[in-house]
């Protein structure tokens, strides 16, 4: 009987004559495949949190139309008519919420939509938010802190006191606020002085003194103030 040109060591393992028998797999082979593993799990992964996060604006979204607001996307902001880089035959099959960020949202003045602020940090992107003339409060305001993104921020005659402006303090990119004829006193304002980036601070018809602008003035020598 013939001797067996390649004796089986491994039943894992392959011949390349096709004889039955194995021999070891090449390590470039079995490198290779564990590396498209990798990948596909990261790009799986990714894809997962891309719609989870595309979804979650979605949500939003219709939570604040349907009670009156309006929202932007970002390509809206640049005057365009659709998401950039993006087909729009597949814009209209998943939705356009999978290719464009919310940068800016105008919410009526109902006694409902405090119950809804909440949503907003589902706007990681947001650039620009009125709550004037609205029932938001202290509380509501916590609900902003991770708004990272958000340059303007509109309060008037809301029910927003010195305690929800340390919600704010975070808020590292704030170039413009508005406050007037809100319960804030010079206390509230201590809050206001790590916003370096302020431009802007709307203070009139509020409690605040001239002391207390005058202080807050030192602290952020590039912002004008209203009062």
């Amino acid at each position: 009987m013939a001797k067996d040109a390649c004796p089986r060591v491994n039943p894992q393992s392959y011949c390349p004559d096709n004889s039955g028998y194995n021999t070891p797999m090449p390590r470039r082979f079995q490198f290779s495949l564990r590396t498209v593993l990798i990948v596909m799990s990261i790009a799986a992964a990714a894809l997962g949190w891309w719609s989870h996060k595309a979804r979650q604006q979605r949500e939003a979204v219709q939570v604040f139309t349907q009670a009156g607001g309006r929202v932007s996307y970002d390509f809206q902001e640049l005057s365009l008519e659709g998401p950039r880089y993006s087909p729009k035959w597949l814009v209209n099959v998943l939705g356009v919420d999978f290719f464009a960020n919310v940068e800016e949202v105008i919410l009526p003045n109902n006694d409902d939509i405090a119950t809804k602020v909440a949503y907003l940090k589902n706007f990681t992107s947001l650039r620009s938010l009125w709550l004037s003339y609205s029932h938001v409060t202290d509380a509501n305001l916590q609900q902003l802190q991770g708004l990272k993104a958000l340059r303007f921020l509109s309060l008037p005659r809301t029910q927003v006191t010195d305690a929800g402006l340390e919600h704010l303090k975070n808020l590292s990119n704030l170039e413009e606020l508005y406050l007037a004829e809100t319960q804030v006193t010079d206390a509230g304002l201590e809050h206001l002085k790590p916003l370096t980036a302020l431009k802007s601070i709307d203070l009139r018809l509020t409690k605040v003194t001239d002391a207390g602008v005058e202080r807050l003035q030192r602290a952020l020598p590039n912002s004008k103030i209203d009062r």
